[in-house]
């Protein structure tokens, strides 16, 4: 995937291929932190660990490490460390496939959960510089300070640990968290550690008194149950996922998504506004808006909203639906179908049309009134079907979301 850079030395010396400080990755550690620790414990710059040492190209830092296997840079790195190739994987987001995703993450466009790197010139719409997230009381506790890969998925808005709000950005000068930036630039190795110091301003993220805020224990209760989601694979107290946990995140994504567009589904965001004192908020600017570009403020309010759709489910989401006026075409997608149990949700208690057999069940009704002795008339199949005999509908019925000019808006 990455080019070799060329005319560069052998990538390890045959008599001693493993590296001064060789330490192996951390629980839940992501890649690119990873190679960061190992650049500041050999002494180099990240990207002479990438050029001089790894032998790749020096285009290896533009892309995104975490998203996609590349099996020569996990190789050398394994040979240069001493772990094993298990380890090294593990570092990436690919290692979520089965947990998050029934299929690995693509290597280019927009991935569902994960924060986009880097920000494109043509389409400011969809990627954020917004990469990653910390809690600075996991950096200052941690023997040895890490990034974990946990902070790359727009799902993640609380610390399970501590129960606060993430950071999305340094709290100084509030430019995106880029750690492994620290030495880009310097004649001379900083003497900062990078997983403490913003790469921007300097400012260190640990040992200053930034104020946190605590999250709702709600929040923070839903978060956790995600995190032992993840690392279980299936859960008992979440719906659709007691058998796939990706069936579930796929469900909750299609939700996030609709509490994040504007139109009618506004009407759920007013809805919650309304019930809890606060100010109405549109998150998103156009239709297009994902909830992966969005900010740690906004996420965390329309985690908070799907959050409270989920208790006692389906009957609490159907009374909020209703109460909204939000009917079923509205969460439905018909380019990409729903799972099952969010579907059946929304068919069962949202579903507002009256019932109209097809032409199938109407065949099916005749040919059982023959069989048990019937003429098979319209009239007997009607009545059968419970339908009208001039509309082939049933009798129009109190609706909960009525239609028409003498509706109420």
């Amino acid at each position: 995937m990455y080019r070799l850079r060329r005319g560069a030395l052998s990538p390890f010396d045959p008599r001693n291929p493993l590296l001064a400080y060789r330490s192996r990755p951390r629980e839940d550690e992501s890649l690119l932190s990873w190679m960061t620790r190992l650049a500041r414990g050999n002494a180099v710059k990240l990207q002479c660990l990438a050029t001089d040492v790894l032998g790749f190209s020096s285009q290896l830092l533009t892309h995104d490490l975490d998203r996609v296997p590349d099996e020569e840079l996990l190789r050398r790195l394994v040979t240069r460390v001493g772990c094993t190739y298990e380890q090294a994987c593990s570092t990436g987001m690919w290692a979520y496939q089965g947990l998050l995703w029934f299929e690995a993450p693509k290597e280019r466009g927009p991935v569902d959960w994960l924060m986009p790197m880097g920000r494109s010139p043509n389409d400011r719409r969809r990627i954020c510089s917004y990469t990653t997230q910390m809690c600075c009381a996991c950096l200052a506790g941690d023997p040895i300070p890490y990034f974990r890969r946990y902070w790359r998925l727009a799902l993640a808005v609380v610390c399970p640990v501590h129960g606060t709000y993430l950071r999305d950005c340094c709290p100084w000068c509030h430019g995106p968290i880029e750690f492994h930036t620290t030495d880009f630039g310097c004649r001379l190795l900083p003497s900062v550690e990078p997983m403490m110091h913003c790469g921007k301003c300097g400012h260190d993220w640990c040992h200053e008194p930034w104020d946190e805020v605590s999250a709702p224990e709600s929040l923070v209760r839903f978060q956790r149950q995600l995190c032992q989601l993840l690392a279980d694979g299936w859960s008992v107290e979440l719906p659709g996922a007691g058998i796939l946990s990706p069936a579930f995140f796929s469900g909750l994504k299609c939700l996030l998504q609709r509490l994040n567009q504007p139109g009618r589904c506004r009407r759920l965001r007013e809805f919650f506004a309304l019930r809890d004192g606060e100010l109405l908020f549109d998150p998103c600017e156009h239709a297009l808006q994902r909830f992966e570009c969005l900010r740690l403020g906004d996420r965390a309010r329309l985690m908070g909203m799907a959050q409270d759709l989920l208790v006692s489910w389906p009957h609490q989401f159907a009374d909020i639906a209703r109460a909204s006026r939000v009917s079923s075409s509205y969460f439905t997608n018909y380019r990409h179908p729903l799972p099952y149990w969010l579907h059946a949700a929304i068919r069962t208690e949202l579903f507002d049309q009256d019932y109209a057999p097809s032409q199938q069940e109407r065949s099916a009704a005749k040919d059982y009134l023959l069989r048990h002795g019937g003429a098979g008339s319209a009239d007997e199949v009607n009545g059968l079907l419970g339908v009208s005999s001039v509309k082939h509908k049933v009798t129009p019925r109190d609706r909960w979301n009525p239609r028409g000019p003498n509706c109420r808006s």
